[in-house]
């Protein structure tokens, strides 16, 4: 890999990994539903505080010539915030699948009766 270089490939093979072992714990009785949710959940919120305050660092040293400390690499927590963004979203399908279908709603339409 060259120097300065994200290792997305790296990052996303190990979080892949992570929670396919985590899916083979919940089946197997292993630690909870609610268990699997909180880790996810509570993972999916630190990587967003992360990328959140790193950006907002970029933000106020660029446009406003602050400067603040730089503690998490914006990159790295961002890839780890997609993926687990991806994983969220696939474990929640049942509620997102019906805001994604897009048919045709019949409408009604009622005609009166002239007398």
């Amino acid at each position: 890999m060259r120097k300065g270089s994200t290792n997305f490939l790296l990052i996303s093979i190990i979080l892949v990994v992570v929670y396919i072992i985590m899916l083979i714990l919940k089946d197997k009785k292993i630690f909870s539903i609610t268990t699997h949710k909180r880790i996810l959940n509570i993972s999916l919120f630190i990587s967003f505080i992360a990328v959140l305050y790193s950006a907002l660092v970029s933000i106020f040293w660029r446009d406003f010539d602050i400067s603040l400390p730089y503690i998490f690499n914006h990159t790295f927590f961002g890839i780890i915030m997609i993926w687990l963004s991806l994983f969220h979203f696939f474990e929640r399908l049942w509620f997102f699948k019906p805001m994604l279908k897009f048919k045709k709603k019949e409408v009604k339409t009622e005609t009166i009766a002239q007398s």
